[in-house]
């Protein structure tokens, strides 16, 4: 029988992440189990900086992202972190997709940065964990999290959120974040 396991901690280094995706892969391989995760049903529907969100990455295709919002440190800051929920061949579940520190001092001025008919309401500095295949070279770039105000129409198809990865020698590019409730998926 399939063994049920938790599932696996949010983790904010590549360094860590790489450690916990390769013992995962170790544990199943050595003991050919499968492991369950339930998604969490526990989200915020107030806060539009934090649940669950359906993003395209290209041609790793569609994953499932929670974002949750972490309490101010020291300094007080409050970030939000998007744990991915469904991994790909670069980074796999489990680890922080991308963070970005939020709060008025660290918002950023979206005019004549982006074009007005994307509807950007806020713009915050972060950062985005990019990889090659396995997991491997992990690292942080330069990113932006942006939040849509609803009339982007068909340019950001409805997206409440975007995060925008910049990676070195790249084009930057844009993944567009669609809220996932539950409730709506569940049958009658």
């Amino acid at each position: 029988a399939p063994t049920l396991t938790p599932p696996p901690p949010a983790v904010s280094s590549p360094s860590a992440a790489a450690s916990t995706a390769a013992a995962a892969l170790s544990a199943d391989a050595a003991t050919s189990s499968v492991v369950y995760h339930r998604i969490p049903a526990d989200v915020s529907r107030t806060d539009p900086l934090s649940g669950l969100f359906l993003g395209s990455f290209g041609p790793h295709g569609p994953e499932l992202l929670r974002l949750l919002r972490v309490p101010g440190d020291a300094a007080g800051e409050e970030t939000v972190q998007a744990v991915k929920l469904t991994g790909d061949a670069n980074v796999p579940a489990g680890s922080v997709s991308f963070r970005a520190k939020v709060g008025r001092k660290h918002r950023l001025d979206a005019r004549d940065v982006y074009p007005d008919e994307l509807g950007i309401t806020a713009r915050y500095r972060g950062e985005g964990l990019v990889a090659q295949k396995g997991f491997t070279q992990p690292r942080w770039v330069d990113g932006e999290l942006l939040v849509f105000g609803g009339h982007g129409g068909s340019l950001t198809g409805g997206a409440a959120l975007g995060f925008v990865w910049a990676v070195p020698g790249e084009k930057r590019f844009l993944i567009l974040l669609n809220r996932v409730e539950l409730d709506d998926l569940a049958p009658c």
